[in-house]
């Protein structure tokens, strides 16, 4: 079996025991580009197969296979046989997330999964309506635009969930 199929098989969309709403029990790692953190699962019936150790490159690999369509007008829609996709995360991304990732779910409880938050702050920043007058002397009001970007990991049994 080669790494795709490896991912594939570990990586699944749907297990209802990971995607219910969650409270956070501990903090793991908090910075400004995002946080991860152990979180309640909810469902009692559910149990997850933690604390687990994972190599951290399993997680990178599922990470990086995770792929995103790019919305696309209409006109562009109509040009392409095939819908635009990109990774969902950059390299940066992942960088941040593997090993605390890793490190979160050998933390981790029966009754725990590993959230995550990422947030993405643009380098061009937009400006504000709200700027300075006509007239004024000082420029107008620069904010970054920013995305966030959050989810859960979770392993049952032999296969990784990432939501």
């Amino acid at each position: 079996m080669n790494w795709r199929q490896t991912v594939l098989v570990l990586i699944t969309l749907l297990l209802p025991g990971c995607m219910t709403d969650s409270h956070i029990d501990v903090m793991v790692q908090e910075s400004p580009q995002g946080r991860i953190s152990l979180d309640r699962i909810p469902d009692s019936r559910f149990q997850a197969t933690h604390p687990i150790r994972l190599d951290q490159t399993i997680i990178t690999r599922s990470l990086q296979g995770i792929m995103v369509r790019e919305e696309t007008g209409l006109l562009r829609a109509l040009g392409r046989n095939q819908p635009s996709t990109a990774p969902a995360f950059s390299e940066q991304d992942i960088a941040f997330l593997a090993p605390a990732i890793t490190e979160a779910l050998r933390q981790a409880a029966a009754d725990q999964r590993v959230g995550f938050r990422l947030i993405q702050r643009g380098e061009r920043g937009y400006r504000e309506r709200g700027g300075a007058a006509l007239g004024s002397s000082e420029p107008p009001l620069r904010h970054p635009p920013e995305e966030t970007t959050s989810g859960s990991v979770c392993v049952d049994a032999h296969s990784l969930f990432i939501t």
